[in-house]
């Protein structure tokens, strides 16, 4: 379960419920996510008292996956498991939301006996942007994008995946509790962005791997300060959003 009341707040998990709801659409192996619902019966006062207070900001709607068993997590030693059209595919999707948290050190992805598994888009930051109607420079992304496990030097192979159609967008869209997004949006904003994405994926997705393959590799020091700051602005991204849209969003 990933809890609405983190410091990420609960846009984190309406952007990773929609990826993951999108990516079983076009086919990219992930597990099942529910929505959870916490009462106060879950706090313990012999648990830690910061978890209990993690619990009390989490009352209400949390987001959860289906329990996964008998799993590995991925490591570079099961690249070649894994079919070559599979990586072009989770690589694509990954350039198509701007999700920067799927990297060599910390890849979400594990292998089942089925195969490979993927999860967590919480970072995905086109779903991100589109959640806070706040755009952000996406090159500042392309440092951790070069670092996904699946990048692929040179032409990226075309990806051919189902058309997603307005009703399932909808549908997507429609399942993210209303206490997840800002108080003014019904999603239909969302809906249409979406469109848009998905009708120009082809494209975007081409010319963000060309910018992705010209990017350098980040040192460990490079890194760890540009995660020092989006995490600092995800932060305040998330305090200014709970600010606006008042407690219905903050807690």
């Amino acid at each position: 379960m990933k809890w609405s009341g983190s410091a990420e707040g609960p846009g984190a998990n309406a952007a990773d419920l929609m990826a993951l709801r999108l990516a079983r659409t076009v086919g990219i192996p992930v597990p099942t996510p529910r929505i959870l619902h916490v009462t106060d019966a879950v706090a313990d006062p012999r648990l830690d008292p910061e978890l209990n207070d993690l619990v009390r900001r989490s009352l209400g709607l949390n987001l959860g996956i289906d329990e996964v068993t008998d799993f590995e997590p991925y490591e570079p030693r099961h690249r070649d498991r894994v079919p070559a059209e599979h990586r072009a595919s989770v690589y694509a999707f990954d350039l198509l939301l701007l999700n920067m948290d799927r990297i060599e050190g910390n890849p979400n992805m594990v292998m089942t006996p089925s195969g490979l598994l993927c999860w967590d888009y919480a970072a995905a930051m086109e779903l991100r942007m589109l959640i806070n109607r706040r755009p952000i420079e996406e090159e500042r992304f392309y440092p951790l994008l070069r670092q996904h496990p699946f990048f692929l030097p040179g032409t990226l192979p075309q990806i051919i995946w189902p058309a997603v159609n307005d009703q399932e967008l909808k549908s997507i869209v429609e399942s993210v509790p209303a206490s997840w997004l800002p108080a003014h949006d019904d999603g239909l904003w969302i809906v249409s962005r979406l469109r848009e994405l998905f009708a120009e994926a082809q494209a975007t997705i081409a010319r963000r791997h060309a910018a992705v393959a010209g990017t350098a590799i980040e040192s460990a020091e490079e890194r760890k300060l540009r995660t020092s700051a989006n995490r600092r602005a995800f932060e305040e991204s998330v305090q200014r959003l709970g600010r606006r849209s008042g407690p219905s969003t903050s807690s």
